[in-house]
């Protein structure tokens, strides 16, 4: 009798809490927002964006060679932009000031020489691993970006990648439900 009973109890749990949505979990999987109607005249892409809720369109970072390599002399010589171990790297504001300065100096918006350093910096992360292979083939800007950004060399390290195991928590309640009524 109590082992029918558990089985009708496991089977009635499951169905609650597996099978039969909850206000609950709609809650934590969030709803969509709303799509806003967009009228045809509506052409500004920055409220188009904001309005649906994607990510906003990256600057394209175009520089001339020479202005790249003013830029590659700048970060060289202030190591406060990708030297983690200084106590000036979290002066957010100091290097703001410093994006600002240069910007205005090169005639270009600051978020175009941010962009252009994330976007190198990152590459060339990739291209030292692909490097180390050897037999990997590069263009020419890509032995330009290992030629001028080797002073990240020694700044940029590879983060090992964290495996992680979920078990949901209605399993876990499922279970600790049977093992309850089980004594």
């Amino acid at each position: 009798m109590r082992c029918t009973f558990s089985f009708v109890l496991l089977g009635l749990m499951y169905y609650f809490f597996v099978t039969m949505p909850s206000k609950r979990k709609a809650k934590a999987r969030g709803r969509p927002p709303a799509e806003p109607q967009l009228d045809s005249d509506d052409t500004d892409h920055d409220s188009v964006v904001s309005a649906i809720g994607k990510k906003k369109v990256k600057d394209v970072a175009e520089l001339s060679r020479e202005e790249q390599l003013q830029m590659v002399e700048r970060l060289e010589e202030h190591p406060i932009f990708y030297n983690k171990k200084m106590t000036s790297y979290k002066d957010t504001a100091k290097k703001e000031r410093m994006w600002t300065e240069k910007a205005a100096e090169m005639g270009k918006p600051v978020s175009v020489l941010k962009v252009w350093y994330t976007s190198l910096r990152s590459r060339f992360s990739r291209l030292k691993k692909k490097s180390g292979d050897g037999n990997a083939e590069m263009m020419e800007r890509d032995e330009w970006i290992i030629r001028h950004f080797d002073f990240l060399r020694r700044h940029i390290h590879e983060v090992q990648k964290k495996i992680t195991v979920s078990v949901s928590m209605q399993s876990y309640r499922l279970v600790a439900l049977v093992l309850f009524w089980q004594k």
